[in-house]
């Protein structure tokens, strides 16, 4: 209805091989995304049944797929002000932003950034207000990626300007896990949840 202003949601997306996994970190019902609602202000984080999944396959087509399917199902639910995405899911996720999905804050967890054109990055500037890296410092996961499509641990800064965080080199932990910050603990133990706060702040919603 006219003059109705639509409330936001935020989201969390999987990545590779992670459709069908006992520690689904993305699902309403698991520990980490309990954590982001309660400990942070992202209250608005999807809980539905319907939250969105892709089909997880490490191919391009279907990475593209979940990119236009991400988009579909954001518009018949509502906008987005923060995207939480693991390993090739932020893919996904930076897909959708080219066709069209505006963020407030983009957070990539851990993804392996593939190549885009010039064009396609400037479309992701415009509609991303502010983007926030988590990664592990020598990520195997991420490296090999890297050796197979020329991704990069991280965006470009001169493409896509972000802050980046990276648990300290003396925690073992912080070298080579895939996963260390899609883990409840990690979240508490670094207090994450205070600095997706800080990335949020003064950020304006979504129109679309």
């Amino acid at each position: 209805p006219a003059g109705v202003v639509e409330s936001p949601i935020s989201i969390a997306v999987h990545g590779t091989w992670s459709r069908l996994v006992k520690d689904r970190w993305y699902a309403p019902e698991s520990g980490l995304h309990r954590l982001i609602r309660t400990e942070s202000s992202v209250t608005e984080l999807y809980t539905g049944e319907d939250y969105f999944r892709w089909s997880g396959a490490y191919r391009e087509d279907d990475r593209e797929r979940a990119s236009a399917e991400l988009l579909e199902w954001q518009r018949a639910r509502g906008r987005i002000r923060v995207a939480f995405s693991h390993s090739h899911g932020g893919n996904v996720v930076l897909g959708a932003i080219d066709r069209g999905l505006e963020v407030s804050l983009l957070v990539l967890m851990h993804t392996p950034v593939l190549p885009r054109r010039p064009e396609s990055w400037q479309r992701v500037r415009e509609r991303v207000g502010r983007t926030l890296v988590m990664r592990s410092r020598g990520d195997p996961v991420v490296i090999a990626d890297g050796l197979r499509t020329g991704s990069t641990p991280r965006p470009d800064a001169s493409v896509l300007p972000h802050r980046e965080i990276v648990a300290h080199w003396a925690d073992v932990a912080a070298w080579f896990d895939h996963g260390l910050f899609v883990r409840e603990q990690t979240w508490r133990d670094y207090r994450v949840a205070r600095e997706v706060d800080y990335e949020l702040g003064g950020l304006p919603v979504p129109r679309s």
